[in-house]
């Protein structure tokens, strides 16, 4: 065996740990036996700290922050779901050892910061900053009545099976995804991409443990789809028509 036929396999071994503990949450969720949990006031404190934060910050930093200003940090699990959730609207901007972060001491630490449109957003949706419980209440409010679209994730995840011309184990999944995104959703929001697939008809489960796309979803991607690489993310064209036909029972109601 190769060194770089070694190296995949020792790559592919790494995400068997996420795997098995992700794999009944998906389970669960794909039998729609358990609902994706909500966190909107810890997604409140994250989206309050981005906002006022004037550069990109690394999480201990974010946690530090909140320590200075007597802001009560949440318990890590639920921090863990304000990122994802932030991610799945598509307002985080992410950055792995930049050299802002080499600079405070934090190389090779992953840093965050708003994207500029949800940081003007949020910024007048909350109003008056300066009162942190006022501003949170606000934004705790507006978040849990609009929750995050998890067509993103589904986007990335169809585009993985896509990759594969068979179907492939959960921990290929995950290492797939990340290639793809850098990084991969927590269990709750990956199994509702499956569900969004499964709900199009577009899921195949072989085995109980290995997902793949039918044969009817894998012809229609290909119409899709231009490049078939995972430089730059998932091609445009099925991004765009992901985001627009939503599976049955997601569309939007009507006015």
């Amino acid at each position: 065996m190769s060194d770089i036929e070694n190296e995949m396999r020792e790559m592919a071994w790494s995400y068997r740990p996420w795997a098995a503990e992700m794999a009944p949450v998906i389970q669960r969720i794909l039998e729609e036996r358990q609902e994706t949990p909500q966190y909107p006031g810890a997604e409140a404190w994250l989206a309050y700290l981005l906002c006022i934060a004037e550069s990109s910050l690394c999480r201990e930093e974010i946690s530090r922050k909140a320590d200075s200003m007597n802001i009560q940090v949440p318990p890590a699990t639920e921090i863990d779901w304000a990122f994802e959730r932030l991610k799945a609207r598509g307002w985080l901007w992410i950055a792995y050892g930049i050299d802002s972060a080499k600079t405070n001491g934090w190389e090779g630490d992953w840093v965050y910061r708003l994207e500029a449109g949800a940081k003007r957003a949020l910024s007048r949706i909350m109003g008056d900053m300066s009162d942190y419980q006022e501003a949170r209440k606000k934004l705790k409010d507006w978040l849990s009545t609009h929750p995050p679209d998890s067509a993103s994730e589904e986007t990335v995840l169809a585009y993985a099976l896509y990759l594969n011309d068979s179907a492939i184990p959960l921990a290929k999944v995950l290492e797939e995804m990340d290639a793809i995104n850098i990084g991969f959703p927590n269990a709750y929001l990956l199994g509702a991409a499956f569900l969004r697939l499964r709900k199009r008809g577009w899921l195949v489960i072989e085995k109980g443990d290995a997902y793949g796309l039918t044969l009817e979803a894998r012809r229609f991607m290909d119409t899709l789809v231009k490049r078939r690489t995972y430089m730059g993310g998932p091609d445009e064209h099925l991004s765009e028509w992901m985001m627009t036909n939503p599976p049955p029972g997601y569309e939007m109601p009507s006015e």
